[in-house]
């Protein structure tokens, strides 16, 4: 459980890093991490390919986050996958206590 959190901070500090790095040249980094979306990636899984709130189809996914462009530098890109990744790191806390 601490790895997983550990890799996730670590990929927000490469961010944060390349972001400073670039900023002189005009460059912005936005970081999407997404979730499951609905693509033949996810054939494993019957629900997934079905769909439902949690697996957004490519083009409900992309048209989400375009929207979060320029607003944030990092995102999931979709509003669910928000939920998920909060709910997911309060797991891992809580774990931890």
């Amino acid at each position: 459980r601490s790895f997983k959190l550990h890799r996730d901070i670590n990929l927000i500090f490469d961010d944060l890093a390349l972001s400073k790095e670039l900023e002189d040249y005009n460059v912005k980094v936005h970081l999407v991490t997404p979730m499951f979306v609905r693509t033949k990636m996810i054939n494993f899984s019957t629900t997934a390919v079905r769909g439902n709130i949690f697996f957004p189809s490519p083009h409900t996914y992309v048209k989400s986050a375009i929207k979060t462009l320029g607003k944030c530098s990092h995102t999931t890109g979709y509003w669910i996958h928000g939920l998920q990744v909060v709910l997911k790191y309060s797991y891992i806390l809580w774990q931890e206590i």
